[in-house]
């Protein structure tokens, strides 16, 4: 783990950091940004290329007052995960406390 790759996307601000291991960061899109689908698409493309690259999974962390960003996670198939449950070389930030989890060998 541990290894880097831009992710990329238009309004993103320096968000989009992916990590090998299958671990999510940054996943934002500037408020002036939202909108039309762009999340949704940009998920969308980061799950298709882990898939593509054989990951088992993908892991995020957030924080307990962004109910909308969980709302979305929800919906896109990713449940809700206790810290226990993360990869040893999960990138964990320290603010984090709320974690999910998307199996993407379920198909």
């Amino acid at each position: 783990g541990g290894e880097r790759e831009g992710a990329g996307g238009g309004g993103t601000g320096g968000c989009g950091e992916v990590w090998r291991g299958g671990a999510l960061r940054k996943m934002c899109i500037r408020r002036e940004h939202g909108g039309g689908g762009r999340a949704q698409a940009r998920l969308g493309t980061d799950v298709d290329r882990a898939r593509t690259q054989g990951l088992q999974g993908r892991w995020l962390g957030t924080l307990p007052h962004m109910a909308a960003a969980h709302r979305f996670y929800e919906r896109n198939g990713f449940r809700r995960v206790a810290p226990e449950a993360l990869p040893g070389d999960f990138p964990r930030m320290p603010v984090d406390t709320v974690f999910y989890a998307l199996d993407l060998a379920r198909g």
